[in-house]
């Protein structure tokens, strides 16, 4: 597991961090560090975090709202659980790119 970092409201969560071979991942070349990029811009919508993420309701949402949630995210506090994921794209390297339709 990765260190405990303190939240805006002093709550404490684990983000669990792993070392991933990136050489020759289509996209990635030899660069084993490849951040995102854009990630200090990149926009996370209520939406996508309250109506999926943290959804206990929501037929491909359930099980990833019942993993957030355990680990203290909370539907009313969602900007924390979206500035925890702008954190962890900040300071883990890339580890797969794929291309969408």
């Amino acid at each position: 597991m990765g260190p405990c970092r303190p939240s805006p409201e002093g709550r404490r969560f684990k983000f669990v961090t792993r070392r991933f071979g990136l050489a020759r991942i289509e996209g990635l070349g030899d660069r084993p560090s490849v951040t995102l990029p854009g990630i200090e811009i990149a926009v996370i919508e209520e939406p996508k975090v309250v109506g999926y993420l943290l959804a206990a309701d929501h037929p491909e949402g359930a099980s990833k709202a019942a993993f957030f949630e355990a680990h203290g995210f909370r539907r009313g506090d969602w900007q924390v659980l979206a500035e925890a994921l702008r954190d962890h794209a900040r300071r883990h390297a890339v580890a797969a790119v794929s291309r969408s339709p």
